[in-house]
């Protein structure tokens, strides 16, 4: 019970920005440092994964290229 609380009040801090924003405040400087736009990165295939954890995957990976093109804060 407890653990789909969590989940749906960070889903809704998602939704409504409100977790960017907290990204940005608290992570926003080592982000910067970072300099993620600058890197590459390598998109390994992994043939042991299941066909149902592939969407997951990919998933993850478009969400993580939108956010370091644009900015932490988007």
């Amino acid at each position: 019970m407890a653990a789909q609380r969590i989940e749906l009040g960070l889903e809704r801090a998602i939704s409504d920005g409100s977790f960017a924003v907290h990204l940005a405040t608290y992570y926003g400087h080592a982000v910067d440092v970072l300099d993620l736009g600058r890197r590459t990165l390598l998109v390994l295939d992994n043939p042991r994964l299941s066909n149902d954890s592939k969407p997951i995957g990919r998933e993850a990976l478009e969400t993580l290229q939108r956010r370091i093109s644009s900015g932490l804060a988007e």
